[in-house]
Parts: structure tokens; sequence; C-alpha cells
């Protein structure tokens, strides 16, 4: 998540496309994440964990709130993110 948050200035900028912001996000934020989780317990709580992280980062590029009731898959896709 620190990555993430360095970042948020340009993951976040309306002035650049969705498709950039979301490659962005894959080849620097997201790396580096699931790097990072590669020493943790494979287990269903810190599986549960790491794709709560992931949505939350995902919709916060895309400027969507969890009560908007949009489908990740939808999101995702409009990011070209690889899901």
């Amino acid at each position: 998540m620190e990555k993430f948050h360095e970042l948020i200035p340009i993951v976040c900028n309306k002035s650049f496309s969705l498709v950039n912001r979301g490659h962005l996000y894959n080849t620097c934020v997201r790396s580096v994440v699931l790097y990072a989780c590669e020493t943790w317990p494979l287990n269903v709580e810190n599986i549960s964990r790491l794709a709560k992280a992931d949505n939350s980062m995902v919709r916060w590029i895309y400027s969507v709130k969890l009560s908007d009731h949009h489908s990740m898959t939808n999101v995702k896709e409009k990011l070209k993110h690889i899901s």
C-alpha cells in the first residue's frame, strides 16, 4: 500500500487515460505488493486480505465507491487490469 500512496497523484490523475493508469498500477504497485506478500503463509485470510487491498486500490483509481455497486470485473476490464 505504501507504493500506491506514493503514486496516488499520478494514478488518480484524471488527465491520464484509465488504460495508462491501469498499466502504471499493474507495473509499479501490483508487482511490488505481490513481491512483498511472497513471504506470507498461504491461507484464506491472507489471500482475502490481498484481494480486498487490490480491489480497493482499483476502485480508488477508477473513482468508484463500494456503495456504487459496480462489479469489480467491469471496473478491472475498463482499466485493462488483469484479474
